[in-house]
């Protein structure tokens, strides 16, 4: 498993290529930081049809309003036959939102909480014999995201 710190420099790196200067550009770059095209636009489509979005630019908001919010993110880890397999979770409590980060610094999937996150990863430790701890976010990431969560709110 790469190291926690690892993991947020990667995601700042990614970023590194998320410049814009309107909202359908950051809107087209967003895109770019999900682990998968694919991924990315059936989790717009899903979260759409539940109503907890209203548009794609709702759900870049949201996404970046948790990541440059949150102080603590938790590590899921999973048994060692899926040890190559974990998420880092970022959780707003006021937003009721959850933004999961891969290992490779790219984002999996971001989505309204309908339980508390606890709650949630104690699920996960039941279906999946997985297990979490709690971490604090870098000063650097939560900088550079604040950074373009302010912009984005300009666009």
């Amino acid at each position: 498993m790469k190291a926690f710190k690892e993991i947020e420099s990667r995601f700042v790196e990614n970023l590194a290529n998320f410049n814009f200067n309107n909202k359908d550009e950051a809107l087209a770059k967003f895109s770019s930081l999900w682990n998968d095209i694919d991924s990315y636009s059936k989790h717009i489509k899903k979260r759409m049809r539940n109503k907890d979005i209203e548009n794609t630019f709702e759900y870049l908001m949201n996404s970046f309003e948790v990541l440059s919010s949150s102080n603590e993110a938790y590590i899921e880890t999973y048994p060692k036959e899926n040890a190559d397999i974990w998420d880092r979770v970022f959780y707003n409590k006021q937003k009721s939102w959850a933004v999961v980060i891969g290992e490779n610094g790219k984002i999996l999937t971001s989505y309204k909480i309908r339980d508390d996150i606890i709650n949630t990863l104690e699920k996960h430790k039941t279906l999946f014999q997985s297990k979490y701890e709690r971490k604090v976010v870098s000063d650097e990431f939560s900088k550079r995201v604040r950074e373009i969560y302010e912009r984005l709110t300009r666009v």
